[in-house]
């Protein structure tokens, strides 16, 4: 640590209403969307209670998925309880558990207890020279990262050049949070490729240092009995660890696990309006930080395949309001009204997306019960999720990269990350009826719905994945693509796959196109087969680009070359990136012809869907 004068380098640098900028207006309207089929929101917990449950959908167990040492469980919602259940996969998947779990598992420093212990003295030595601090600080607090808006940036920054004057003074909880903060900010520095001033040595280890001093202060502080800062601390180390890996990361769910214990034994999940003691400005910033850690909960569990673990009727803190740093102070009496939502503030995007996030959790947790659903249910859920959609402000609605050529890319990423979202919904929800919608008109809308929500995935695959090569709109921000785009992405494909098969078989010849498209405009379905084939094609090349990143882009590549292979054999040729050989063992999944196992993956599929991000979460 530097002992230098402490001076702030922040003054007019770091607007109170975020680095957003003035963003492009939208020259169009919102998108043309599917009528909502309940014209009211209801309370569905009571409707789960109230209404009949007859055998329409009925519900799966999950996939249980074992290895040679290793044994984990995923629920019906999760894509690998698909592959697993379907048997021209099923080795694969097998064959991938194998190598991963032979591969070393270092784990969260935080929980596997890698770290030597840390003193105070020791911590502050650490702390990088205050020029490369301020740095990484700037970076952070000026990036779009969903959790900068659970701090208060004038406090912090108080705080902040309180610490350069008398570091003695200084908290072991907020020794952590500083660590995770500057950790972060490295870590944007990597991915961008930009410059650290004065720094010497690789900014990989200069990220990997204070992710671990993160953990050690934390454990310094024995983050079990928190204290102020202590999930703010908590949360920065948890997207360190998430942003350092390529695939699924458990290990995150556990330390998210820990974070939502603590945030209720804090008495997050109550509204700060029942406690006298707690002040407006403390209050507010409980329902930011409360809002950032039930959208997480939601997200990572349903990656995860496993249940969410904050249900509505546990909670009743509000959402917080949209306003900017500089309405707030800590010695305030009342809370300003809520700017409105039209105006973009730092907190727009985190209110936005936790409406999304709650009817998604709703969702979620039907996809997970054991209880058969009705489909009157399902209209009530599409009612709350489209009402939630509408609702977004105009600056975070997604438009083409045409209309988005003066905003920032973060920006950009928040509105493709809102939409992921809603269309990744609309596919776990309405996915169990694509079947019978071929021959009962009630679930019509179900399919279209569906189809409709699977093509703007894959289109926004192909938007997404063409702006991040060099040149791209989104290029120096590529780093916030994560696995969980992977997961809706396949999803999408998948249920576009299994329509084509349906839909031929059902025509006079299996492979006579204009029977199918004769059948298709019968049903009413929203695309064409063209439409369909080439969204499929387009993912299936994006695929074979990126398969060498993570595993999970591999199984992506493996299972769709195979499945439109079988379709479309002539879509499937050479890549220049590819150079793997298919494995044999797929040949074992198919029968002749189009013969696919596909009821047995409608089966899993029925009840299943994939999941979404977050490139921010």
């Amino acid at each position: 640590m530097n002992g230098s004068t402490p001076q702030s380098i922040f003054d007019g640098q770091l607007d109170s209403r975020g680095p957003y900028g003035e963003p492009t207006p939208p020259q169009n309207g919102p998108e043309e969307m599917l009528e909502p089929l309940s014209e009211d929101m209801v309370d569905l917990n009571t409707a789960l209670r109230d209404l009949p449950q007859p055998d329409e959908i009925k519900p799966s167990s999950g996939s249980m998925i074992t290895g040679e040492t290793e044994t984990s469980y995923v629920g019906v919602a999760h894509w690998e309880a698909i592959l697993d259940s379907i048997s021209m996969v099923r080795d694969y998947v097998e064959d991938q558990q194998e190598r991963d779990q032979q591969a070393p598992q270092k784990g969260p420093a935080l929980l596997v207890g890698q770290l030597d212990p840390i003193t105070k003295d020791q911590a502050i030595a650490a702390v990088p020279e205050k020029s490369i601090t301020d740095q990484l600080v700037l970076r952070y607090f000026t990036s779009m990262e969903a959790g900068v808006v659970v701090l208060h940036w004038p406090t912090f920054q108080k705080e902040y050049e309180a610490f350069w004057s008398n570091p003695q003074a200084t908290s072991a909880s907020w020794l952590s949070l500083l660590f995770g903060i500057a950790a972060l900010g490295a870590f944007i520095f990597l991915r961008t490729e930009d410059d650290i001033a004065d720094l010497d040595g690789e900014p990989a280890e200069l990220v990997d240092m204070l992710r671990n001093r993160t953990a050690q202060c934390l454990i310094l502080s024995n983050y079990t009995r928190p204290t102020a800062y202590t999930l703010e601390s908590l949360l920065c180390y948890l997207k360190c660890e998430y942003v350092l890996s390529k695939d699924t990361y458990f290990p995150v769910s556990i330390l998210l696990g820990i974070i939502t214990q603590l945030a209720m034994r804090l008495g997050l999940h109550r509204d700060p309006i029942h406690f006298q003691h707690i002040t407006v400005f403390h209050g507010e910033m409980r329902r930011r930080l409360w809002a950032v850690i039930a959208q997480l909960d939601v997200l990572v569990c349903f990656q995860m395949g496993l249940p969410r673990k904050i249900r509505e009727d546990i909670s009743d803190t509000l959402p917080p309001r949209n306003l900017v740093d500089d309405d707030l102070d800590p010695q305030m009496l009342a809370l300003p009204p809520s700017r409105p939502e039209t105006e973009l503030t730092r907190v727009s995007y985190t209110i936005g997306k936790l409406r999304l996030a709650s009817a998604f959790g709703v969702i979620a947790d039907r996809a997970e019960s054991t209880q058969p659903l009705q489909y009157e249910l399902v209209k009530s859920m599409d009612g709350a999720l489209t009402d939630a959609y509408l609702r977004i402000p105009p600056h975070l609605q997604v438009r083409s990269m045409d209309q988005s050529t003066l905003d920032k890319p973060d920006l950009i990423m928040q509105r493709f990350n809102l939409e992921l979202l809603y269309q990744k919904a609309r596919c776990v929800l309405h996915r169990p009826y694509l079947k019978e919608s071929r021959f009962d008109v009630q679930y019509r809308y179900s399919q279209n719905a569906c189809m409709s929500a699977a093509l703007k995935l894959l289109e926004a695959q192909s938007t997404i994945f063409r702006q991040i090569k060099p040149g791209g709109l989104l290029h120096r921000d590529r780093w916030f693509i994560s696995s969980l785009t992977t997961h809706d992405f396949i999803l999408a494909a998948m249920i576009i796959c299994m329509h084509l098969h349906y839909q031929m078989n059902e025509s006079s010849s299996p492979i006579s196109w204009d029977a199918y498209d004769r059948i298709n405009a019968a049903t009413e379905c929203p695309a064409s087969r063209e439409t369909l084939t080439q969204a499929l094609e387009t993912s299936y090349c994006i695929w074979a680009e990126h398969k060498a990143q993570s595993s999970e882009a591999q199984k992506a590549y493996d299972v769709l070359s195979y499945i439109l292979g079988k379709i479309k054999p002539s879509s499937i040729k050479p890549h220049p990136a590819s150079t793997s050989v298919q494995p044999q063992y797929m040949d074992s999944m198919f029968d002749d012809g189009l013969g696919i196992d596909w009821g047995t993956w409608d089966k899993q599929l029925q009840d299943a869907a994939t999941y979404d991000f977050l490139g921010q979460s």
